[in-house]
């Protein structure tokens, strides 16, 4: 993921063949699997990849997207975690009215998982300070907590153990 930052990145053709051929070449074996892979930047070079993975991970709703986002800021991977903080921040700036109604509805599903949502990003937030990566993880964490906006404290199951 690292490699895949900057103007222009410099290893990116090296990234994109790696890509492609686990994912373009094998979109057979990626059957049932696609959702356990971690988003993947919205970049050009990577729009045939992302494409497939979309196909293969069929329609999600905003819900099962938001799922895959949490799981995303859970990863072990330093990496993986800033690509999905990042991708989620453009998720929920392009669904600001969707998961208002989210947050403000009665459905308890909904609550869950803005509240897992929140945990998360909340514990990207406290991540040691030791690289680059680590600072950016943190910068995107807290963009997407203040794209998210004030949440009822009720509606929020998150523990605060993790501080």
């Amino acid at each position: 993921m690292p490699c895949l930052e900057g103007q222009p990145a410099p290893h990116i053709k090296a990234v994109v063949e790696i890509l492609e051929e686990l994912v373009v070449k094998n979109r057979r074996l990626l059957e049932g699997q696609a959702n356990e892979l971690p988003l993947l930047p919205s970049l050009p070079a990577l729009e045939q990849v992302n494409a497939i993975l979309q196909a293969a991970r069929g329609q999600l709703t905003l819900r099962a997207q938001l799922q895959q986002a949490t799981d995303g800021l859970r990863h072990e991977s330093l990496s993986v975690r800033y690509m999905t903080a990042s991708e989620l921040n453009k998720l929920l700036c392009s669904n600001r009215k969707e998961i208002a109604a989210m947050m403000i509805g009665e459905e308890s599903a909904d609550a869950d998982v803005i509240s897992n949502l929140v945990t998360a990003l909340m514990r990207g937030c406290v991540e040691e300070s030791r690289t680059a990566v680590s600072q950016k993880l943190k910068m995107a964490c807290a963009l997407c907590l203040g794209e998210l906006g004030a949440i009822d404290p009720v509606k929020l199951q998150v523990i605060f153990r993790f501080l």
